[in-house]
């Protein structure tokens, strides 16, 4: 069953991408995305997604230098301000060196309420918005606010809505050209899509951007074709959706019709041939996100602008599914075959994404004894270095089975019956095995389960004092315990972790037993394969 997250997100796309019939075009953008604001708002979780996301179709096919895009994940006011300004004065300065047009692309998906957008704690007033688009030394300018609107979470709380973001054509002063197109109208609700991993107008949005909208087939999309195609594809999503319909809506002042995207660009094209037809889905398994949609009927081909790599396709009528796997190489454009589509499962679509795979960690941190007579005459606390094998979604999207092994070693002093500050190397050996769920919470991730591990101690104390053939011990034993890990993804295949373990240990030795519990703290760095 698919599941749908509502949030109220309330989309203002000011659009004024234009072709590159200008002779000379520079392009600059802030694109900005945040899944927290105040207290009082539920977590997005597509919001960050959704902002990368239109940073690559910008920088891919939109004719943007990638160091003119500049992309804020979960900034502070503080941070965008910077930003801002900096963006002024590389404007100013293009302008002063001649540029005959500069656009410029303000994005930011977020939470919002009637006059401000939220960054975190902070928030960033609509007046500075409208400023930045107003004053700046763009030629044309493009603001796009997909924020969560208050309204739709006030009303699940028995409250009632208020008026959308006050950001209209009206504000745009001495401009050549605007466009806005919202993701519905002020009394209505906007959703974010599990399944989709973004919202339902932003992704229909960026497809129609790759392709999709596409209707003429001159490998350009245009203004108008956009807004033609989101309307249709976001009335569609949401016509029997949890939240309700979505309408959005559009309003410009231009002459003409502005070519915001263009395939020549692309570094990698699908094609779906004339005699395509069906609801076709493209995921793309490095980065867990549905890149585009695009529905099709029989009689024109049309095309897809994407990265290299290996994606899947799938072709979803009514209640049959295929998938293609299809593995894009550079400077390519690769036909789309349907017979070539093989059926799979709707438990497959859902998992997408969820293979099995393996991540390989570095880790490094410290193992705590709870225990200061312990600490004293045995093991003290130990920095340790080591390793873990993760398989990831082990027979179900989530659960993972975690190999590691963990090495300590170090000079220590410690007490030998009424002998005190002498001096050992330890050597010390924790391997050990979870069984861990995962929860995935847009780029952050948390598990948690539980270990049971083989702990090894040999140490060999220094000293005269002590007997030779005592002077070196070895000690193991066995301890259960819980782990917990929280991370974030800092690409695709690569994630920072810090873990925490905590367990039960026995300890006997030189006729003594002792209970303790012991815990550690470790920081890894894991690749995924």
């Amino acid at each position: 069953m698919k599941r749908i997250r509502t949030a109220a997100l309330c989309v203002l796309l000011t659009s004024g991408l234009f072709d590159s019939a200008f002779a000379e075009v520079r392009r600059f953008a802030l694109v900005i995305g945040n899944n927290t604001g105040a207290a009082d708002q539920i977590p997005l979780r597509h919001a960050e997604t959704d902002a990368r996301a239109l940073r690559d179709v910008l920088v891919d096919i939109g004719g943007f230098r990638k160091d003119d895009v500049t992309l804020l994940l979960g900034a502070d006011v503080n941070i965008v301000r910077d930003a801002i300004s900096q963006l002024r004065t590389a404007m100013a300065n293009a302008k002063s060196h001649g540029t005959s047009q500069i656009d410029f692309v303000f994005y930011f998906s977020g939470h919002g309420r009637q006059n401000r957008i939220e960054l975190g704690t902070t928030y960033l007033e609509i007046d500075e918005i409208k400023s930045l688009l107003r004053d700046s030394a763009a030629t044309m300018r493009l603001g796009v606010v997909d924020a969560c609107h208050s309204g739709g979470i006030l009303r699940t709380k028995g409250g009632k809505r208020i008026d959308a973001f006050p950001l209209s054509v009206e504000d745009m002063l001495n401009s050549a050209g605007y466009a806005i197109l919202t993701s519905s109208s002020a009394t209505e609700t906007s959703q974010e899509s599990d399944e989709l991993r973004s919202s339902f107008f932003t992704h229909s949005v960026i497809s129609g951007l790759r392709g999709a909208a596409d209707f003429s087939g001159d490998q350009r999309v245009s203004l108008s074709e956009l807004y033609q195609y989101a309307y249709h594809a976001t009335v569609r999503r949401t016509r029997h959706s949890q939240g309700g319909l979505q309408h959005p809506h559009f309003e410009s002042v231009h002459s003409g019709d502005f070519i915001v995207t263009n395939l020549g660009r692309a570094q990698s094209l699908l094609t779906f041939p004339k005699y395509a037809s069906g609801e076709y889905l493209v995921f793309d398994p490095k980065t867990d996100t549905m890149i585009a949609e695009l529905a099709k009927i029989p009689g024109e081909s049309r095309s897809l602008a994407v990265r290299p790599g290996v994606l899947y396709v799938y072709d979803r009528q009514g209640d049959r599914l295929k998938v293609a796997h299809i593995d894009v190489a550079p400077n390519t454009e690769v036909i789309v075959e349907p017979t070539a589509m093989e059926a799979t499962t709707v438990a497959a679509y859902s998992n997408r994404g969820e293979e099995l795979a393996v991540g390989v960690a570095a880790r490094i941190g410290i193992q705590l004894f709870h225990n200061s007579s312990f600490r004293d005459s045995y093991v003290d606390n130990t920095v340790t270095f080591g390793v873990e094998v993760r398989l990831l979604n082990l027979g179900l999207p989530g659960l993972d089975l975690k190999l590691d092994a963990m090495f300590g070693t170090g000079e220590q002093q410690v007490s030998v019956g009424n002998i005190h500050e002498l001096n050992q190397a330890l050597f010390a050996t924790n391997i050990g095995s979870s069984i861990q769920y995962r929860y995935q919470y847009g780029d952050f991730f948390t598990s948690l389960g539980p270990r049971v591990a083989w702990l090894f101690f040999r140490r060999h104390v220094d000293s005269t004092l002590i007997p030779e053939n005592d002077r070196v011990q070895v000690y193991s034993t066995v301890s259960p315990g819980f782990e917990a890990e929280i991370g974030v993804l800092l690409m695709p295949r690569l994630s920072l972790g810090l873990n925490a373990q905590i367990a039960y240990l026995h300890f006997e030795a030189d006729g003594n037993s002792t209970d303790l519990v012991t815990s550690s703290y470790t920081l890894g760095l894991q690749g995924i394969f």
